[in-house]
């Protein structure tokens, strides 16, 4: 029987979450509002465009993250769920198959290992193929003029091409490479970029010997740059473009050509880490938009609330500035909904530390079924960290002490100075088990998203799972939701307690398994002693990742994250509150939000109690 640790000696040291992984937004790929994140299929399916003409996409590789764009609307999915080294995959690409349209994949610079997929969207990939040795870089074409595209190898070391067993020398070492029909006679071919001297030196055959063009090419400065080619005009004939590292802009010439004016376009995201791509993306219709969770409805007074007090309460959350949604849910039904300020039920919301309460979830399960046990240092998941002869009182910080915020090390949460070392750091899980010992584990809150990030780490290597894959399977969709997206640490493990996207009504079914005792469909998802024992307060008004409070007289247990993000549970009136808000504001429009919420969820549970 898992048990929660006993705290002890408890001292409060801050009042609020005001600040959680704010300043983390560039190095995840982004929590940008407005994005996409629906999927649509792009590999098989649809026509081809009437132009022909290529469409510029970008991949960032800290979050394992694609953009492409399209006149139907953006594709934007996730590619690849494996734990990877920051930095170590390269977008490419091409035709894979032959159905005329180009999808992604990508190339593991250190296992030399290929990832296809036939479809522009998340999931599994469709073919993992091992590929050469050394220090290679890859590019994709259709080198033979066949309609397929293949992959391709270039060693900078000996400015050797390798193209489906083809070997050839192209000229000077070093340099980047670039495939593309620079030409327009059907076939591919290949070119060099040297960032130094500004120099695109392209072949128009695949065979050894001097360029047959050189451009001037590239950004001023000996900047860092990725460059690609497209035919973005349709005119049968790829230009050589180009992005610079850390911008999100694409710069390319109108024409393979001496002298050819160049034009620039932005990427819809942030300015760190993308890697260009282009392709000739399916022109297919988006998927339809996952409004979330089904929910039975039903209308205030049939479930006991006041519905002129309920319409009140919904005039001041009109007036809340930055509000997404609102929803009530009592007696297991959807009795109230409304969306704001330009969202509707599928726009993606990213949910920041509600997610900790999420990550709760989760430990109950894995408490329940033996993969963890809460009682059990954290020290032998991290060996890395804990040097033998090291910190004693570090040694002594338990599972458990993660769950309630007690670990005893230094974090400033509510500091924007102190997030840009934590950000930019290349070991989020050194940087964080290198903060100093203040106390004894176990005796002081100090709330720290480090925490769970050490959480969702070591339940990923206790499971053997990535966690969004432990996640989804063990709790998300037997309860019958989804999380439209989830950012990646640069050591490619999925963020514990921040960074998700979900839906509000999505949201909502979470907290009705927790006011239904773990219960879902009549399966018991969560052992009941879990939920009751960490929705409780253990230290303060803090449980094991989920806050209290009480309102209008009523014992509440909520979710809480950055921005104003909330889901509520009134368990004596079996009632769901859930609120949203922008998630990209500072810690001070952060707090306001959350008290504006508060007042939101005490007028909601007046209309609940005057019946």
């Amino acid at each position: 029987m898992a048990k929660i640790p006993t705290i002890g000696g408890s001292k409060w040291v801050m009042d609020r979450p005001r600040r959680l992984l704010g300043a983390a937004v560039l190095l995840l790929g982004g929590c940008g509002e407005g994005e996409t994140t629906s999927s649509s299929s792009a590999g098989g399916s649809g026509t081809v465009p009437p132009t022909g003409r290529d469409h510029l996409g970008a991949y960032a590789p800290a979050a394992e993250y694609v953009v492409l764009q399209r006149p139907g609307g953006d594709i934007v999915f996730q590619h690849g769920d494996s734990r990877l080294a920051f930095g170590v995959r390269l977008p490419l690409a091409g035709d894979f198959d032959g159905d005329g349209f180009d999808t992604v994949a990508t190339y593991d610079l250190r296992k030399h290992e290929l990832y296809v997929r036939n479809q522009n969207k998340g999931g599994p990939d469709d073919e993992v193929r091992v590929t050469g040795e050394g220090a290679v870089f890859p590019i994709a074409g259709d080198f033979d003029g066949d309609g397929v595209d293949t992959i391709g190898f270039y060693e900078p070391a000996t400015a050797t091409f390798d193209l489906d067993g083809s070997q050839f020398t192209f000229g000077e070492v070093g340099g980047f490479p670039v495939a593309g029909d620079f030409d327009g006679d059907g076939v591919d071919t290949v070119g060099v970029f040297f960032a130094a001297a500004r120099e695109l030196q392209v072949r128009n055959r695949n065979d050894s010997g001097p360029p047959d063009v050189v451009l001037d090419f590239g950004p001023p400065g000996n900047v860092p740059a990725y460059v690609f080619a497209a035919d973005l005009d349709g005119d049968g004939s790829d230009s050589p473009g180009y992005m610079v590292l850390g911008t999100a802009s694409f710069h390319w010439l109108t024409a393979s050509t001496p002298g050819a004016p160049e034009e620039t376009a932005d990427v819809d995201g942030p300015e760190f880490g993308w890697i260009p791509i282009s392709g000739r993306w399916a022109d297919a219709e988006p998927a339809p938009p996952d409004p979330g969770y089904a929910w039975s409805t039903s209308e205030p007074q049939a479930q006991g609330l006041d519905p002129a007090l309920l319409e009140d309460a919904y005039a001041f959350a009109r007036s809340m500035p930055r509000i997404h949604s609102a929803l009530v849910v009592r007696h297991g039904k959807l009795i109230a909904e409304e969306y704001m300020n330009g969202f509707d039920a599928a726009s993606p919301q990213c949910i920041k530390s509600v997610s900790k309460s999420i990550l709760s979830a989760l430990y109950g399960i894995a408490a329940f079924d033996g993969t963890v046990v809460v009682e059990d240092p954290i020290a032998p998941y991290f060996p890395e960290h804990f040097p033998p002869g090291g910190d004693p009182l570090r040694e002594k910080i338990l599972i458990g002490h993660l769950l309630t915020m007690t670990g005893g090390m230094d974090w400033k949460e509510n500091d924007p100075a102190f997030w840009p070392a934590f950000t930019q750091s290349d070991d989020l899980v050194g940087y964080i088990l290198s903060q100093p010992m203040l106390e004894e584990p176990g005796t002081v809150f100090r709330y720290s998203t480090g925490l769970t990030h050490l959480a969702g780490r070591l339940l990923a290597d206790a499971s053997g799972m990535p966690l969004r894959t432990w996640a989804e399977e063990k709790l998300l969709s037997p309860i019958g939701v989804r999380v439209q997206r989830w950012d990646v640490d640069p050591d490619g493990y999925y963020f514990g307690g921040a960074e998700v996207f979900m839906s509000p009504r999505d949201l909502a079914r979470f907290g009705q398994v927790y006011l239904d005792g773990g219960v879902a469909d009549g399966q018991q998802i969560i052992a009941p002693e879990w939920v009751n024992g960490t929705t409780v307060p253990l230290i303060e008004d803090y449980g094991a990742w989920w806050w209290n409070r009480v309102s209008g007289g009523h014992d509440v247990y909520y979710a809480w994250g950055y921005g104003g993000q909330f889901v509520f549970n009134v368990k004596d009136l079996d009632l769901i509150v859930v609120v949203t808000h922008a998630w990209d504001v500072d810690g001070e429009t952060s707090g306001a939000a959350a008290d504006r919420a508060f007042e939101l969820l005490d007028r909601i549970v007046d209309a609940a109690v005057s019946q």
